[in-house]
């Protein structure tokens, strides 16, 4: 499937700092209403908005909501360099499976989500 780029899309992405650039670039995956795997699209492709009203930008994604004892939400604000939605406040935590064919060093088993960008880093147990 061929999806469409935008004069706009392609100057904030030239604008865009090189981590933004290579995330924007990852391949999610494309599917139909049923939520069968049609392909793969690049981040930046499968979230403009002429891809979206056209129905070609239909991918896999996943949120995350935490709730502490009290009910309370935990929310996230965006990094102001983020290329979509810069400064919106959003969910706790969201992102988007990987086609494991296409990365298979960066993919965490069955579940199609990459290792940590910052390892484990709690201190270990002493006894």
């Amino acid at each position: 499937m061929s999806l469409e780029s935008t004069p706009e899309a392609d100057a904030a992405l030239a604008a865009a700092n090189q981590t933004q650039r290579e995330l924007m670039s990852e391949r999610v995956i494309l599917v139909d209403e049923n939520d069968q795997q049609i392909g793969t699209a690049s981040k930046k492709d499968s979230h403009l908005m002429v891809n979206i009203r056209a129905g070609k930008a239909l991918h896999r994604a996943f949120s995350v909501f935490l709730f502490n004892s009290q009910g309370e939400l935990l929310l996230q604000q965006r990094a102001d360099e983020k290329i979509t939605f810069p400064g919106f406040w959003t969910n706790t935590c969201c992102s988007h499976p990987l086609d494991c064919a296409l990365y298979p060093e960066e993919v965490n088993g069955e579940s199609g989500t990459s290792e940590p960008a910052i390892p484990d880093t709690a201190p270990a147990e002493t006894t």
